[in-house]
């Protein structure tokens, strides 16, 4: 007798959906495979895949993650491994060796006007270089402030009869490059400019007006603003005729005459100060490739220092490539006064004045 109500219906499963289940569950078993070996899959260069499972490798001894491999053993995964190939050595890139730069030669250089060197039926250069010299010095501002070239900056009638132009100076050194060009400059002893400009530039007396010295002339300060840029230009100017070097003479305060009528009392850093400051504030303008010299009394130099001169060659050394002087026979004291004064290598700062020469001391 059948029963009331909802009989189960115990139906026949459908066979598409029997194997699509099957079908399922190997492509996830396929693709959980694949993640787990694809440690070991090796692609070879024509483009095959096999299969290298760890416990058929001939290096199967190893235990995985060994961290005592040899040097250059990939482990079975790297290039070479595994198929009896050589491991690739490293790669070492090497840096061309660079040709060591030629020392410089010591300075031997003639003393010449500028008049003489731009003369054009003389061949001045040709002279220089047959008496074996490598440069060439050329005062360029005289004592007291003369000058030899036409100069922009310079006061009315302070060019010398025999001055010659930029543009000849320029012509000339451009045809002597193999040669080091000096540049000579009268610093600071300049009657005509300090006398045009004694507020700005000169060293003046109590009373306002300028100072006289025993020779009746005037000497420009240091510290002002005005005699930095005065003489700053004028090197710039020798810089672009095409000198090497920038050689200053007269670089110190007065240190003769009645010195106790100047007034320093309005000066706010002293005068070692003062003369260091010129110094690097002149190589900052000149830059790096342009040699700065200054030349010293010997007495002075000797003593290493000059309280009225406001010299302390000690701090001066820093700032400058070369100290010129002349010593006569007594160039060896130079050189041992340029070593206590710290100078590392004093036969290379030193530059001796010999009659119509200037010689480095290493060039001995």
């Amino acid at each position: 007798m059948p029963t009331r109500g909802y009989n189960s219906y115990h139906g026949r499963r459908s066979l598409w959906k029997v194997l699509l289940v099957v079908l399922l569950v190997l492509v996830l078993t396929a693709a959980g495979a694949f993640l787990l070996l694809q440690d070991y899959i090796i692609y070879e260069s024509d483009g095959s895949i096999r299969l290298e499972l760890p416990m058929f490798r001939p290096d199967a001894e190893t235990p995985a993650g060994d961290k005592d491999l040899p040097a250059g053993d990939t482990g079975g995964n790297g290039p070479g491994a595994g198929d009896g190939g050589d491991v690739l050595p490293p790669v070492v890139i090497l840096e061309p060796e660079l040709p060591e730069p030629e020392p410089a030669k010591p300075l031997q250089a003639a003393i010449v006007t500028a008049a003489a060197l731009c003369d054009a039926d003389a061949d001045p250069l040709g002279v220089i270089r047959g008496a074996g010299r490598n440069g060439l010095v050329v005062e360029m501002k005289g004592d007291n402030g003369v000058f030899y070239y036409t100069s922009a900056k310079a006061p009315k009638d302070a060019a010398a009869s025999s001055a010659v132009t930029a543009s000849q100076m320029k012509a000339v050194l451009d045809r002597g490059e193999e040669l080091t060009a000096v540049a000579q400059i009268s610093c600071f002893h300049d009657s005509a400019y300090a006398f045009s400009d004694m507020a700005g530039t000169g060293v003046c007396q109590k009373n306002g007006y300028i100072w006289y010295d025993y020779q009746n002339s005037h000497w420009m300060d240091p510290a002002k603003a005005g005699t930095k840029d005065y003489l700053f230009a004028l090197a710039e100017e020798c810089v672009g005729m095409g000198f090497d070097e920038v050689l200053l003479t007269q670089f110190h305060y007065p240190v003769r005459g009645k010195l106790y009528k100047i007034d320093y009392s309005k000066m706010t850093v002293t005068k070692e100060d003062a003369l260091c400051t010129f110094l690097t504030e002149l190589r900052a303008r000149l830059g790096e490739e342009t040699a700065l010299s200054i030349e010293m009394d010997l007495e002075i130099l000797l003593a290493g220092s000059s309280a009225d001169g406001g010299i302390a060659l000690a701090r001066l050394l820093p700032l400058v490539d070369h100290i010129c002087v002349s010593a006569g026979e007594r160039e060896a004291e130079v050189i041992e006064a340029l070593r206590a004064a710290g100078a590392e290598d004093p036969e290379a700062v030193a530059l001796f004045r010999r009659g119509d020469t200037i010689v480095s001391a290493a060039a001995q």
